[in-house]
This record gives structure tokens, sequence and C-alpha cells, in this order.
């Protein structure tokens, strides 16, 4: 008896093992693939968070210079789409005050993490435009949503994970669980 659980016990460690090593060279592979992809992408089209982007503009105001000329020196320190959305809205308020023309044109025409982070800096930036008040409470307060609601999803995506790493687990312990312990005890008592 003790033979035949032995020999079942090796093929479910070899069954095991040869599992996680196709799961491994499977995620190798992903992993070789996403590497290649980054690495043909172009560096300009990295784009910057959306709160890195805020506190460059919170600094740029709380030195003095313009929202037309934050927005400016903003688009042109970081790279990829957000940069030249911010550099475009700069050259086309110079040219018109309308607000949300400016700002509905340029955040429909970008991609989704652009617009995510031009939606932000619209919707921080058109008190300051429109009635002149100071910009950087609005700024901070934008940051401090973005942030918390950055933490709310960390926190949810971190107690799913916990779940989904408690069931494999789980599933691979009961069969060892049984194997060694329950089936060795009944077979004890019958013979």
């Amino acid at each position: 008896m003790t033979l035949i659980l032995l020999a079942s016990g090796a093929v479910a460690l070899a069954a095991m093992i040869i599992s996680s090593r196709a799961a491994a060279d499977k995620r190798l592979y992903q992993f070789a693939r996403l590497d290649a992809a980054a690495s043909s992408a172009s560096a300009a089209s990295t784009e910057v968070p959306t709160t890195l982007v805020l506190e460059l503009l919170a600094v740029a105001l709380q030195s003095g210079t313009s929202v037309l000329r934050s927005l400016d020196l903003v688009g042109a320190a970081i790279n990829g789409q957000t940069g030249a959305a911010l550099r475009q809205a700069a050259q086309r308020l110079s040219v018109t005050s309308s607000w949300d023309d400016v700002w509905g044109s340029i955040c429909h025409s970008s991609s989704a993490p652009a617009s995510r982070t031009l939606t932000s800096v619209r919707d921080c930036l058109r008190s300051p435009w429109e009635r002149g008040i100071e910009a950087a409470p609005q700024i901070r307060a934008m940051i401090e949503r973005l942030d918390s609601a950055e933490r709310s999803n960390l926190e949810q995506r971190s107690s799913r994970l916990s779940v989904d790493l408690l069931v494999p687990t789980a599933l691979c312990f009961l069969p060892a669980f049984l194997c060694i312990a329950v089936i060795p005890t009944i077979a004890a008592m019958m013979g």
C-alpha cells in the first residue's frame, strides 16, 4: 500500500513540475515579447504620470510664470503626446481666449492616458485662467484626489491578489494532505 502511495505521490510531483515548467516558459516568452515591443517603441511615446505633470505645473506657476508660459514650459519638459498637447494648448490659448474650445479639441484628439492627464490639467487651470485666482491649491487638491484614487485601486487589487494566491495554494496542499495524512490513516485502520 505504501508503494502505491509513493508512486502516486511521485506521479503528482512530476505532473506539478512539468506544468510549472510549461507555465514558466510561457511567462518567459510573454516577457520576451513585451521587452521586444518596449524596446522597439520610441522613448518619445512614453507618457509621464498625471501627478508629475501637475507637480511641474504647480512649481512653474508658483515661480510666478503665467498659465500660458507654464503650459509651454511643462510641455517642453516632458515627452510624448501630453507634452505636445500642452504646448499646443498654450499656443492656441495665446491666440484665442476660448478655454473650452481649445481644451475640448485637444482632449478629444489625444490618446486615453494623455487625455486623462490633459483633462486634469484643464480642470485645475480653468479658474486661474478665467478668474485669475491662484492655481496651486486647486492643483494640490487634484493631486490628492488622484493619489487617493490610486491608493484605493491598489488596496482593492491587493485584496484580490490574496484571494487569487490562496486558492491555488489550497489546491496544491489538499492532495498532499490526502496522500500524506488521510490515505495512510484509512489504510492503517483497515489493515
